[in-house]
């Protein structure tokens, strides 16, 4: 196994060829893991500079700012990612949907949990748009400690992902792809 101090270098050297590569993500999971949390945190800034859509490192940076103690900012910055997952919760009522039809109730259930999830959370009035109103049948909002509990989960979640081994799991099925590919065609289809 390379040694991490290699790696690190090697990334860094990447990066200084090319200010704009993807690479910043696997160097400030690299400088994270090994307590560098100050470099983690410019690399991180940096890079979302390039790639503002990317949430991976946007995560990667709240991580890094709990660590620097920066916890006001780490927690807005949370915020701001799950007001973008929140707005489009809409996707795990999708992917119930393709793994339902995909015969797979587990995950088919996992992921309705989820949606019904994000649904029933109250959104805060002044952030309230026409575009997602309340739910009709909307279930009792969590709470603020439910919701810490939710961010710690996740966070958990992406400092084990973080020491996973680099390869990436396929995230669907193939049946799933295809019905997702046929589903997306159709739709573009229909508004051509």
């Amino acid at each position: 196994m390379a040694d991490p101090t290699d790696k690190i270098q090697l990334y860094r050297e990447m990066l200084r060829l090319d200010p704009s590569s993807r690479i910043f993500e696997i160097l400030a999971e690299e400088l994270y893991a090994s307590g560098e949390w100050e470099e983690a945190e410019m690399v991180c800034r940096e890079g979302i500079r390039f790639h503002p859509d990317k949430m991976r490192p946007r995560v990667l940076l709240a991580l890094t700012l709990m660590e620097l103690g920066n916890t006001e900012q780490c927690e807005r910055m949370l915020l701001d990612i799950y007001s973008e997952i929140s707005n489009n919760s809409i996707i795990f009522k999708l992917l119930s949907d393709v793994a339902s039809s995909a015969n797979d109730p587990v995950r088919a259930g996992g992921f309705s949990r989820i949606h019904e999830a994000f649904e029933s959370i109250e959104t805060p009035r002044e952030e309230r748009t026409e575009e997602r109103p309340k739910a009709a049948t909307q279930a009792r909002p969590i709470t603020r400690e439910q919701f810490e509990l939710i961010l710690s989960k996740l966070a958990e979640r992406v400092e084990a992902r973080l020491a996973a081994p680099a390869t990436l799991p396929d995230i669907f099925s193939k049946t799933e792809r295809d019905f997702l590919k046929k589903t997306v065609l159709a739709e573009l289809e229909a508004v051509s």
